[in-house]
Order: structure tokens, then sequence, then C-alpha cells
């Protein structure tokens, strides 16, 4: 387990690699690393991509 503090909210978030890497790589593309963020922090369509992921 790692932590992952968030650029985009400064959050920490222990998580494993897989998904310590997956943070990392959604938030240099500028989207929101997890539901939280895009709950809290996000825009509309961001939330709205974590409620209905495309195929």
């Amino acid at each position: 387990m790692s932590t992952h503090r968030s650029v985009r909210d400064g959050l920490p978030r222990l998580l494993c690699t897989s998904c310590y890497s997956d943070a990392c790589l959604a938030e240099e593309a500028g989207h929101c690393a997890d539901f939280r963020q895009a709950f809290e922090h996000g825009s509309d369509d961001e939330l709205l991509g974590w409620l209905a992921p495309g195929p």
C-alpha cells in the first residue's frame, strides 16, 4: 500500500500498487482519480463518467 496525494484536491489516498498507478495515470490525463474526487471536485461530466462508465 502506498499513499497517493492527489494534485487535484490534495487528499491522501491509501492505494494498492495497481490502483496507485491508475490514479496517477488518470490525473496525468486530466481525469479524476476516484469517485469521491469526481463527486466533490469534478465537473458534471466527470461525475457522470463515474456514474455511467462507457464501454
